[in-house]
């Protein structure tokens, strides 16, 4: 670098420093003009047209600058941060590894190689360089932010939450600290805390593709605001085409409204950007098995999970063998990958308990309800499963307590209901375990396990003639040789 342009750089840093971004951009953009073959010109301003979001304008100068310096370290530095804004994690992680390569004690190129490899779904190779880079460098609040973004990506919400906000109350202006400490209070669901660190992100970059994209989440899940949760993905794909979690968010979009034919155009042009993320694959994936709209290759699938278990797909794919393809046992086998990556999160804890409660494992399902209950205390759909599960293994004062958490979320839960019966009866309470039945049974009519409990707990209560009626009704939904039913038959003289 001439001593001239040095010169100028220095003009343009002393502009940016003082948040006169438009004039750098005047001032680097005209002496390029004078010196177009200047790395050190071109990554000045490819490093001022990313802070205003110019992100394709960027990569495109630090191409030309690679081209002109390939070792160069800001140079490697900005373009390997360039290739990740633009979903090319290959080509960051190429960069970066080579930058670490040349640089090995330079601390902005360790923590950048580290971010990458977080968001290429290798948080646990990223965390013990981070955790020494922190040592360290305590003071210094990228590498803090780093950090709290490599828990998050682990599921450790707890830990990434603390770090983040001590970085906020430090430094208030760190951006990216605010947009992971939104999704981490999105994971933890503390809606009021993520719509305030949302808030603080747009006061902050409010064009930032990540911020408009975490406030297209908060119009639509908090705000039922769906025209301004469009708005904010497309002014996020306006900024940075290859955005894809702003493809991702629209697809979601469409396929709530019913618009089926752009959700799977916006969910596989996200998957063509980014088929490395397991989030990306994960929705795709869900999409396909509940809509029945193309097949879901769950062994290529399971492959991936496999080369990257802590980039989220395996939850997805446990759900959708749960929930759709009633494949339990696969189901059981991804979502324990999904819980020893994201140990914190509460949803693959869930689904992990139905699992295992399906397979008639449940004392685990037990533990994993209990998980469940203990990240999210109001989780409804968790504390009924946990008392189902109670209830099979004889816990029933503890399944009552379950299940009333649980219903006290969800009245309307049938099967839920019917298991708080099976509970009250087995801790002495007929009475309200009749109650029970009858209210399930108004929803579930021939269900023949809640014709049978309320026809047994009426005969124990020595109502004989209304149990005949419901034994009656079960028979005609009970096997023929069930055992239990024909011993209750005997005994009411049928």
């Amino acid at each position: 670098m001439s001593d001239a342009v040095a010169a100028i750089v220095e003009r343009a840093d002393a502009l940016t420093s003082a948040g006169e971004w438009n004039a750098a951009v005047e001032l680097l953009e005209r002496e390029l003009e004078r010196h177009a073959d200047d790395a050190s010109l071109l990554t000045a301003l490819a490093e001022t047209y990313r802070y205003l979001n110019r992100h394709r304008e960027a990569l495109q100068l630090l191409t030309r600058a690679r081209e002109l310096s390939p070792d160069d370290r800001q140079v490697l530095l900005l373009i390997g941060v360039a290739y990740r804004d633009a979903a090319d994690i290959w080509a960051a992680l190429a960069a970066h590894k080579r930058l670490v390569d040349l640089y090995p004690a330079d601390s902005q190129a360790i923590r950048q190689h580290a971010l990458t490899l977080t968001v290429l779904g290798k948080p646990d190779q990223a965390l013990p360089v981070l955790e020494a880079l922190v040592s360290r460098e305590p003071d210094e609040l990228a590498h803090q932010v780093a950090l709290g973004r490599t828990l998050l990506r682990m599921g450790r919400y707890r830990e990434a939450a603390e770090r983040l906000e001590t970085v906020v109350e430090a430094g208030p202006d760190q951006l990216w600290a605010w947009i992971a400490l939104a999704e981490t209070y999105y994971q933890q669901r503390r809606m009021t805390d993520w719509k305030h660190a949302v808030r603080r992100a747009v006061e902050l970059n409010p064009d930032h593709p990540a911020v408009r994209v975490q406030d297209s989440h908060v119009a639509f899940y908090l705000d039922g605001d769906i025209g301004r949760a469009i708005t904010d993905c497309e002014r996020a794909l306006a900024v940075n085409p290859r955005w894809f979690s702003a493809h991702v968010a629209l697809g979601v979009l469409a396929w709530n409204g019913k618009q089926l034919d752009l959700a799977e155009q916006n969910l596989t042009q996200a998957a063509q950007i980014a088929p490395w993320s397991g989030v990306v694959l994960g929705v795709l994936a869900q999409f396909r098995a509940e809509t029945r709209r193309g097949k879901v290759p769950l062994d290529a699938l399971e492959d991936k999970v496999a080369e990257l278990p802590y980039g989220g797909l395996a939850g997805y794919l446990g759900r959708i063998c749960y929930d759709v393809f009633d494949d339990n046992e696969r189901a059981v086998r991804l979502l324990e990958i999904a819980v020893r990556t994201a140990p914190e999160d509460a949803q693959s804890s869930y689904y992990l308990a139905c699992a295992y409660h399906a397979v008639r494992r449940y004392d685990d399902a037990a533990a994993a309800a209990k998980r469940a209950v203990d990240l999210l205390p109001g989780f409804g759909e968790a504390w009924i499963i946990l008392g189902r599960s109670y209830v099979v293994l004889h816990r029933y004062a503890d399944a009552v307590e379950a299940l009333e958490r649980g219903l006290a979320r969800l009245p309307d839960d049938p099967v839920a209901r019917g298991s708080y019966g099976v509970a009250l009866s087995g801790v002495g309470d007929k009475r309200a375990a009749i109650a029970a039945y009858e209210q399930a049974l108004a929803a579930l009519p021939d269900e023949g396990t809640l014709l049978y409990n309320l026809a047994n707990t009426l005969y124990e209560v020595g109502e004989l003639e209304r149990a005949r009626g419901f034994a009656e009704r079960a028979r005609q939904h009970v096997p023929a040789d069930d055992a239990n039913l024909g011993e209750l038959l005997q005994l009411l003289g049928m």
